[in-house]
């Protein structure tokens, strides 16, 4: 089915990189600092395509009010997608901040996944005062972000289209929350 694509609000202002460093300055390691930078970047622009988007019939772009916003799996895509965004800088702050404080994570680069990254800022099976606060909502990011692999997401009601959007408004105030506090843990 073909469709005309607009925009509810057709203008949105992008954070620049320097606006996104001074927030996220106390990332140890310029390189990831900058990576998470431009992801950031990106996450702010997706979010505001998928709140903002909307479609018509073709040829009746003229002719508001048959607008309506995307819905389904293509919204629940997009909504996976942002969580995915968002446990990739939550793993990549979580994990420079991990490796300038010597915590214990494989000695193989290639294993230090999000669930080793989170198992590290634990202590006694306890998360690390400075993140404690946000750690159920970590642990619902990982759990989100494990539905990229398709295999686990077809055997997994949560992962249905019908789940991610009843969860949505609930799964993006939990992510920005999490963003928010990442930005203020620092390490030495």
């Amino acid at each position: 089915m073909a469709v005309d694509f607009l925009f509810e609000n057709p203008t949105k202002q992008i954070p620049t990189i320097e606006s996104l460093r001074k927030k996220w300055e106390n990332i140890p390691s310029e390189s990831i600092r900058d990576t998470i930078c431009y992801e950031y970047q990106y996450l702010e622009f997706h979010v505001w395509l998928l709140r903002n988007i909307r479609h018509t019939r073709v040829g009746h772009i003229a002719n508001p009010p048959y607008k309506r916003e995307i819905s389904h799996s293509v919204r629940a895509g997009s909504v996976k997608a942002a969580v995915l965004l968002c446990a990739s800088i939550a793993e990549a702050s979580l994990r420079a901040h991990a490796e300038k404080r010597n915590y214990k994570l494989p000695k193989n680069p290639t294993r230090r996944t999000f669930g080793c990254v989170l198992k590290a800022w634990k202590t006694g099976g306890v998360p690390h005062a400075d993140i404690a606060i946000i750690w159920q909502e970590l642990e619902e990011l990982r759990l989100h972000r494990n539905n990229v692999h398709l295999h686990v997401a077809a055997n997994n009601p949560n992962a249905y289209f019908e789940e991610v959007l009843a969860k949505e408004e609930a799964t993006f105030s939990n992510a920005k929350k999490v963003l928010k506090h990442l930005r203020t843990i620092k390490s030495a």
